[in-house]
């Protein structure tokens, strides 16, 4: 947390470096709870696995548990590859649509994607309120 109350979220304990915008590495390794299915599937993944990570967290954020945890990890493994995100009734439409762009399960379609990174995250209406300026 800055000094200004604002909460950075960061997690560099086995990232990569230099990794360009559409590379991709075959690393198996995180939180299950948190893995994109393109990593639980072994077929490569770049930094759309990050925006698949932090819906996660925003999803459990919003309602207690990320998506579809179970005690049982390969299930919970199987079912965030095979099974659609339940998205809950009290969620905002911007936030359901925000966790639907970081959910997506398709990487070249998930927010984030393109060239733009983070600032398409940015734009979305969930963070309408967002000074972006006046956080470092």
């Amino acid at each position: 947390m800055d000094a200004e109350g604002h909460i950075r979220i960061t997690d560099f304990g086995l990232s990569k470096q230099n990794l360009g915008v559409h590379e991709q590495t075959h690393s198996f390794c995180g939180t299950p709870e948190y893995l994109a299915p393109e990593i639980i599937k072994g077929v490569g993944h770049g930094r759309g696995a990050d925006w698949w990570s932090l819906g996660a967290l925003l999803y459990e954020m919003l309602c207690g548990r990320p998506p579809h945890y179970n005690r049982d990890r390969q299930q919970m493994l199987r079912d965030l590859v095979e099974k659609p995100i339940p998205m809950k009734p009290y969620f905002s439409e911007p936030a359901t649509s925000m966790l639907k762009a970081l959910l997506e399960r398709d990487t070249a379609k998930r927010i984030g994607y393109s060239e733009r990174d983070a600032d398409e995250l940015k734009e979305h209406p969930f963070f309408a309120d967002i000074d972006w300026n006046r956080i470092r």
